[in-house]
């Protein structure tokens, strides 16, 4: 039996579902259980059981029928019968006061987001769990129950990892994925926990690779274009890629006394044909919402120069925390462990990333510690160091750090600061800890396969895959791991100049042009990671970006109340 997404192929589960019925032992029941979709959305009702059959104990929760008319993508969020064996942790909290929750994450890689006990019941379902299989507390995290821990070299986790290409992730970096603080539910008034989890734990179980795949490989895609893409528009086809914006076209942008003169001019310029490399600097703060297009260039530096001054005092203060203190501040000696960790592997085969004392890796981790104590809150997550190296690329490029200038050093280095603060606020939800923001991400991502591949989709339901799991990593990271570095600049000109919602329409782009393969092969969970892992590199980002925005103004999309996660309301850069 191969193992998959939520633990089998479809047929073994709805085999499994049928004996359930039929003749299953239930051994633990508890009613009133929820998934939250997003923050403040409506909660999912459902149950959990935890039953016996053949011999062997399986765990689901199913949602509770929604009322006519409101399908709500409950059974986006339904969790299959999944045999106990398949189950590599779960994540219990179970304060005296506030929510009880657990998180389950399969040895598959598939990370169910938390189930809320409203009524309680948490501990007796580990309990009656334990009867079957062995739950052994991880090192120093009690709160994380191991199931059936293997010996050492014997992780079935990290085979099936290696089978993916993935040779990064290890057992102990599972475990950290759900050391978590508690995920408060959305409706509750409950401070955040001192340790966060990596809200995006499932991302280091996907993250093949040195960031932007720079290897040589064909532009082309590797299956031919769904047939049907162009007819789905209600419009006429968009027209071919443009050059990029060139200086002349951007002097003539800005007024007299350097106001930007239309931002909706310039996005929409960005968006058909990108960016010159050299005008990136200067553009991508605009598109970003770093600078109102109001502004004056006098305006712009005074801006500037109080950023810098405000950039300085923050870093000042982690750079203030002594042994001392460090050690009796264990949140911050967690983050700042992740990011020791992170940044010497992020884009390590970029030039400017490349030697082991680069000055562009010491300038990503500064800002990354300074982004950390910015917004604590959040903290720090794998995958934000994708995020922010091809900021620091564009603003602090071979000539952006002036050597032996510390003023001009430190304000390029505040630059690429508040830059990545603002695309974090674009983009923060999704690195929320209870990773609501992830799913509600990947809830639209598959509302749009419904209507836009509904063939495709019906697939996916077929093998339980319709989570749509499999595309975490181009939707954490922006696509920024699938394509080569200068396009995945290219891809963010266009990014951050368009709707939203986008980035969805992309993938669903590139799932289209592989769907004679996933479904003549009939696909399931683990080979569609694998599919995912393959096209590292050999993504065209011009087609990406034609089919996508065909989808984007099709009829079929404009029916579809998309629930992306709106931007995080932040501050403007600047005040305190």
């Amino acid at each position: 039996r191969r193992s998959f997404g939520a633990g089998a192929r479809a047929p073994v589960v709805r085999a499994r579902a049928r004996a359930c019925a039929m003749d299953a032992a239930v051994l633990f029941s508890r009613g009133g259980v929820c998934v939250y979709p997003a923050p403040r959305a409506r909660p999912l009702t459902g149950e959990m059981q935890l039953s016996l059959w053949a011999g062997e104990a399986h765990l689901a929760w199913k949602p509770a029928p929604a009322p006519a008319g409101d399908s709500g993508g409950a059974a986006l969020y339904e969790m299959r019968p999944v045999r106990a064996g398949d189950i590599h942790s779960l994540r219990r909290h179970t304060p005296r006061l506030g929510w009880h929750y657990v998180m389950v994450l399969l040895k598959s890689g598939v990370a169910y987001p938390p189930f809320y006990f409203g009524e309680g019941g948490v501990r007796a379902l580990c309990a009656a769990l334990s009867e079957h299989v062995r739950l052994q507390p991880a090192r120093g995290n009690p709160g994380l129950l191991l199931v059936d821990p293997p010996a050492a070299g014997d992780d079935p986790l990290q085979r099936s990892l290696s089978t993916l290409g993935i040779p990064d992730a290890l057992a102990s970096d599972t475990a950290n994925a759900a050391d978590a603080a508690a995920p408060t539910p959305p409706d509750e008034a409950q401070p955040r926990g001192e340790l966060e989890a990596s809200a995006v734990g499932a991302f280091e179980l996907l993250q093949g690779g040195d960031g932007a795949a720079l290897a040589s490989a064909s532009l082309a895609a590797s299956a031919q274009a769904d047939p049907q893409v162009a007819a789905t528009s209600a419009t006429s086809p968009p027209p071919s890629p443009q050059p990029p914006l060139t200086p002349s076209e951007w002097e003539s942008m800005l007024d007299s006394s350097g106001r930007l003169t239309d931002l909706h001019a310039l996005r929409t310029r960005a968006f058909g044909g990108g960016v010159a490399p050299e005008l990136r600097q200067f553009v991508w703060p605009f598109l970003l919402g770093l600078h109102p297009a109001g502004e004056t260039a006098r305006e712009r530096a005074a801006a500037r120069r109080e950023r810098l001054r405000e950039y300085r005092a923050l870093r000042a203060q982690w750079q203030s925390i002594g042994p001392a203190q460090e050690a009796r501040f264990a949140a911050f000696r967690e983050r700042k462990t992740r990011i020791q960790k992170d940044v010497p592997r992020t884009d390590r085969r970029h030039p400017l990333f490349r030697a082991p004392d680069s000055e562009h890796s010491a300038l990503m981790y500064r800002v990354l510690m300074s982004y950390m104590m910015w917004n604590f809150d959040l903290g720090y997550c794998q995958g934000m160091s994708d995020l922010l190296s091809p900021l620091i690329v564009v603003l602090a490029g071979a000539e952006g750090l002036p050597g032996g200038d510390s003023d001009a050093c430190d304000a390029v280095e505040a630059d690429c600061f508040w830059c990545f603060d603002r695309l974090m606020g674009m983009v923060g939800a999704n690195f929320d800890q209870d990773q609501s923001g992830m799913h509600a991400q990947l809830l639209a991502l598959a509302r749009l396969l419904e209507a836009l591949a509904p063939p495709l989709f019906q697939h996916l339901q077929r093998v339980s895959a319709d989570n749509v799991f499999f595309a975490f990593r181009w939707v954490l990271c922006l696509f920024k791991r699938e394509l080569r570095y200068e396009d995945v600049l290219r891809y963010w000109d266009a990014l951050w100049s368009g709707r939203p919602d986008f980035l969805l329409f992309c993938c669903v782009a590139v799932l289209r042009w592989h769907k004679s393969t996933i479904l003549d092969e009939a696909l399931d969970f683990e080979e569609m990671l694998r599919l995912v892992q393959d096209l590292a590199g050999k993504i065209d980002v011009e087609r990406m970006l034609q089919d996508a925005r065909v989808l984007a103004d099709s009829e079929q999309a404009a029916a579809i109340a998309l629930p992306v996660m709106p931007p995080r309301a932040l501050p403007p850069a600047g005040e305190a």
